[in-house]
């Protein structure tokens, strides 16, 4: 099952980091986003364009050194586009969030102003692709068998309609 942009993110931001097993203490760095093209989740591809990316990541450790939570926290503005048509939009998607590891999923709640999307198939069976702006608060729980949204309070746009 393909995992959403910020599953991925945060799996291979864990997986990359190196920290030694006596280490406790919180790495703060900067997150590099890319621009991206994405197909599947709206009836066009839908490209995501960094304008201002001043975004950091603090990792969470315990004693052993395994990573427990993740905060991530600055600046972020991107151009939604639909690559079609060309209608574009632009999003201070800046968070902040937090991401906290189970034994078997990983939990973000996501506050303020974010870009969440999820493959069809990835919120359910027969759910199809979906793309929205947050702004509030959502706690999306990520597994094995996909996505689920926890809760969803404030303000959501659907960015697929917003670009059509």
């Amino acid at each position: 099952m393909r995992r959403t942009l910020a599953s991925t993110l945060f799996v291979g931001l864990v997986l990359s980091i190196s920290v030694p097993a006596s280490a406790v203490r919180p790495v703060r760095e900067f997150l590099p986003q890319e621009d991206e093209v994405i197909s599947g989740i709206c009836p066009f591809d839908l490209g995501i364009y960094v304008l201002e990316n001043e975004s950091f990541i603090t990792t969470f450790f315990d004693k052993d050194g395994n990573v427990t939570k993740l905060l991530i926290t600055g600046r972020l503005v991107v151009e939604l586009r639909n690559e079609q048509t060309g209608a574009s939009h632009v999003a201070d998607i800046s968070g902040p969030g937090k991401v906290t590891f189970t034994e078997d999923s990983e939990v973000l709640t996501a506050l303020g102003n974010w870009l969440l999307f999820f493959f069809p198939g990835e919120l359910g069976e027969s759910e199809p692709g979906r793309a929205f702006l947050t702004s509030g608060r959502v706690v999306v729980e990520f597994s094995a068998e996909g996505a689920a949204i926890l809760e969803q309070r404030g303000r959501q746009v659907d960015v697929c309609a917003l670009l059509s």
